[in-house]
């Protein structure tokens, strides 16, 4: 099944990203590599991991302070936040709506 970025997921992702980049480039490409490691795994089996809301699910990145929150729909995975672990706790809760 295809992993989507919702809108705001994408503007996570790339604070994130900027974030690592000013601490160096290997860090912004190892984000970059958990990112993509994380929906790869989603996609390969999405129930398999944590819910936290009635259909909503998280999954943790290995070595980073991120999360991917998600939800199957019937075609595909959409991603609704690329949390950060420790900032704003539910703050995408908005985003499910």
């Amino acid at each position: 099944m295809n992993v989507i970025l919702s809108d705001g997921a994408k503007r996570d992702f790339n604070e994130g990203l900027q974030w690592y980049r000013k601490q160096s480039d290997q860090a912004a490409d190892n984000f970059i590599k958990r990112t993509l490691e994380t929906a790869q795994r989603i996609a390969a089996d999405p129930t398999r991991y944590r819910q936290i809301l009635p259909e909503i699910r998280i999954l943790r990145y290995k070595k980073y302070p991120y999360s991917l929150i998600y939800r199957i729909l019937p075609d595909v995975i959409k991603v609704y936040a690329v949390a950060h672990d420790k900032r704003r706790p539910g703050y995408w809760k908005r985003r499910l709506s």
